[in-house]
C-alpha cells in the first residue's frame, strides 16, 4: 500500500522528516509532494502501529544506463553542523572509523567527530565509540547523526557498491519494528545512490498484505480542498529558524483530516521552536502542521515559542495566507501582554526569547457562519453530542451556542466532584467542538456540563479502560 493509504489506517505517520543543518529545524515531507531526498540525507519515519512494518523502495531497474552504480561517491560537510545523513553506497568496510576516518581523523571519534544512532526500543541515542564496541555498521537505508569540528569543510568519500536486490524481488526493504507504545521512531535513509521521493515508497505489513482499505487515498494535493497560514520564527542575524509551520482547515476530505497533521519533532542541538497546540485539548502533542476539519467557522490555535538559548532576538512572522476563504479574518493575541495583531501576509513581530520562558499567542481565524451553523435554530443551545461514548482515553464534545459569550465545559464524577475543566473562554455563536482527554482518570460514568450566559446543559459519558 502507499504511505498515505497506510497513514489513513493509522499504521504509519504520513510525513517523513528531513533535517535542515543550517537552520537546525526539521522539514516535514508529505508523500503527495514531489520533493526529492538526497542519497546522503537521512530522515525520520514513525511507525504508529503495534506490528512491524516494512518500507519498500523500488530501484530504477528499468533503465540501468540512466542510473549506473558508482563505486565511489563523495560530499562536502561543513564543520560544527549536525547532519542527519545516510550512506549512498554499501561501504567496503562498514565500520565508521574505517569508512570516514581518513577524512575526519582516524581514531579521533568523540574528539574531532561524533556519530549517533537511534535506539528505537529504548527511545534514546547511543554514540559511536570505536570499532569493536558493538556499534552497528553503516547499512543501506539507515540514517545516523554526524558532526565534525575540523577547522575546514571535509569531503567525505565512501567506496563501495550499490545495495543488493535479491533476484526474487524487485525492491529493497527496510524494517520498521514496532514498540509497546505504538509510536516508534526510526532513522532511515535513501538506500540507493540517486535521488528518491518519499511518495515512491510503499508500506508492507508482513503476512497481511491484503488488509482492506476503508477508502482509496488521494494521489495529489490538488484533489484536496484546504487553506492555511504559514508561520515562521527566525533568529535575528543567524540562520537558525523554524519555518515549516502551518495552521489550516481541510474543507472537503473523505477521511480523518488529522492525517495531514505533522508532528513537531524536537530539534537536535540548540534551536528556536514554534509549535501549534489545541486550546481545547491540552494533552495533545504539539504539531508543526495543524489542520482542523471544516464546519465551526471559528478556529483557534495556541502558538508556543521556545528556545534553548539563554537569550535570542527573533522575528515571529506570518509568511503566507493560502486560499483563506472570503470574509474570513485572522488575528493574533499575546497571552502575556494581551496585545492583538490583525494578521496579513506580511505580519512580523520582533521579540526576545529565553530558555526559561515560553511565549504563547492565540491565533484565531473567524469567518461568516457555515452551512452547518446556519442550520442551527436561533434559540438552539446545548450539547449536540459526545462521540465516541463509551470512550478511551479521549472524546469529542459538540455543542451549540445561539449567542456569543463565555463558555465553560466542566466534567464531574457521580459524587459531584469537579475532575476537569475542558474549556473556559469566550466563544462565538455557532457549532463548536472540544476534546476531553481523560488520561489519569478512572473508568466510570462522568457528567459533562456546558455553561454559558446563565444556561446549563449536561450529558453522561462513560470512560472504559
Amino acid at each position: 500500500m502507499t504511505v498515505l493509504e497506510a497513514a489513513s489506517q493509522g499504521l504509519i505517520h504520513q510525513y517523513a522528516y528531513l533535517w535542515d543543518k543550517c537552520a537546525n529545524q526539521y522539514i516535514p515531507i508529505s508523500p503527495l509532494e514531489s520533493r526529492f531526498i538526497d542519497p546522503w540525507s537521512g530522515f525520520w519515519v514513525i511507525n504508529y502501529s503495534d506490528v512491524d512494518l516494512l518500507i519498500q523502495k523500488l530501484p530504477h531497474r528499468h533503465n540501468p544506463d540512466l542510473f549506473p552504480i558508482p563505486t565511489t561517491m563523495e560530499k562536502e560537510f561543513l564543520p560544527d553542523h549536525w547532519y542527519l545523513m545516510a550512506s549512498p553506497l554499501v561501504p567496503q568496510a562498514g565500520d565508521f572509523d574505517a569508512t570516514f576516518g581518513d577524512e575526519l581523523g582516524s581514531g579521533l571519534y568523540n574528539a574531532k567527530w561524533q556519530v549517533y544512532k537511534w535506539d528505537y526500543a529504548n527511545a534514546n541515542y547511543f554514540s559511536y565509540n570505536g570499532p569493536g564496541t558493538g556499534f552497528p555498521d553503516i547499512a543501506p537505508g539507515r540514517g545516523f547523526w554526524l558532526r565534525h569540528s575540523n577547522p575546514d569543510p571535509v569531503t567525505l568519500v565512501v567506496d563501495g557498491d550499490g545495495v543488493a536486490i535479491p533476484d526474487d524481488q524487485m525492491y529493497h526493504e527496510v524494517k520498521l519494528p514496532a514498540s509497546s507504545n505504538k509510536k516508534t521512531y526510526h532513522m532511515l535513509g535513501d538506500p540507493y545512490w540517486y535521488l528518491m521521493k518519499w511518495g515512491e515508497c510503499m508500506v508492507r505489513v508482513p503476512m497481511t498484505d491484503n488488509l482492506p482499505l476503508p477508502k482509496a487515498a488521494s494521489t495529489s494535493l490538488d484533489d484536496i480542498e484546504m487553506w492555511h497560514l504559514d508561520l515562521s520564527l527566525e533568529a535575528v542575524g543567524s540562520e537558525i529558524r523554524d519555518t515549516y509551520n502551518r495552521a489550516g482547515v481541510v474543507v472537503d476530505y473523505f477521511d480523518d483530516t488529522s492525517v495531514f497533521n505533522a508532528m513537531d519533532m524536537t530539534p537536535f542541538g540548540d534551536y528556536i521552536r514554534l509549535t501549534l497546540n489545541d486550546p481545547a485539548d491540552s494533552g495533545r502533542e504539539p504539531l508543526a502542521y495543524d489542520y482542523r476539519p471544516d464546519g465551526s467557522g471559528v478556529y483557534e490555535w495556541d502558538v508556543a515559542l521556545t528556545t534553548t538559548f539563554s537569550a535570542i532576538d527573533v522575528v515571529f512572522s506570518i509568511g503566507n495566507i493560502i486560499a483563506l476563504p472570503g470574509g474570513y479574518t485572522a488575528k493574533l493575541r499575546s497571552a502575556g501582554s494581551g496585545e492583538e495583531y490583525a494578521l496579513t501576509a506580511a505580519t512580523s513581530i520582533p521579540l526576545t526569547l529565553s530558555a526559561n520562558e515560553t511565549k504563547h499567542y492565540t491565533l484565531t481565524i473567524e469567518g461568516a457562519p457555515t452551512a452547518a451553523e446556519a442550520a442551527i435554530a436561533p434559540d438552539a443551545f446545548g450539547i449536540g453530542g459526545v462521540s465516541p461514548n463509551p470512550f478511551n482515553p479521549s472524546t469529542t464534545i459538540e455543542y451549540n451556542l445561539d449567542t456569543a459569550g463565555n463558555v465553560k465545559i466542566s466534567v464531574y464524577n457521580l459524587s459531584g466532584q469537579l475532575v476537569d475543566t475542558v474549556i473556559d473562554r469566550h466563544m462565538s455563536a455557532g457549532t463548536h467542538q472540544a476534546v476531553w482527554n481523560a488520561r489519569g482518570q478512572a473508568s466510570g460514568v462522568y457528567i459533562v456540563a456546558l455553561m454559558s450566559n446563565g444556561r446549563r446543559d449536561v450529558e453522561k459519558v462513560t470512560l472504559v479502560k
